[in-house]
């Protein structure tokens, strides 16, 4: 508003004749006012491309602490996925446990493993596009405790 206004001052001092509205003596107003020099262009604009790949700038599991020990009576605990930023609408989230998929795809965050044996594992997480794998954390691993049976 400030700037509307300076710009409305500037131009009411200007003197009368530095922009008229009408053709001063000697001179004809232009036949072709509005067109341009530039010749039309045959292509049509350049869509903005949404669908592009952008790697998440943050992808990392947490509740399970790299080589840490984990106590799950019954094999089963569940993970927090940390990523930013969120998940886009066509992705998925996958556990990846000792290199293999483990469980169905799911948006997150929260993911769960269940009915794991004692002993050391590897963990990560996989962002999908269907079935392509667009990104995957680091893996951790961890030591599961478990009651003997």
């Amino acid at each position: 508003m400030r700037i509307a206004a300076l710009w409305l001052l500037w131009i009411t001092l200007l003197p009368a004749d530095a922009a008229p509205d009408h053709p001063t003596d000697g001179h004809r107003p232009s036949s072709d006012r509005g067109s341009s020099d530039w010749p039309p262009s045959n292509r049509a604009p350049v869509a903005c491309q949404t669908s592009q790949r952008q790697a998440y700038q943050r992808l990392q599991l947490n509740g399970v602490q790299e080589q840490g020990a984990l106590r799950a009576n019954n094999g089963s605990f569940s993970v927090r996925v940390d990523l930013h930023p969120p998940l886009q609408p066509p992705h998925r989230l996958r556990l990846l446990l000792d290199g293999k998929p483990h469980g169905a795809p799911g948006r997150g965050p929260r993911l769960h493993l269940s009915n794991l044996d004692r002993g050391l594992h590897r963990l990560a997480v996989q962002v999908l596009e269907g079935e392509q794998i667009l990104q995957q954390s680091p893996e951790i691993s961890f030591f599961l405790l478990r009651a003997h049976r």
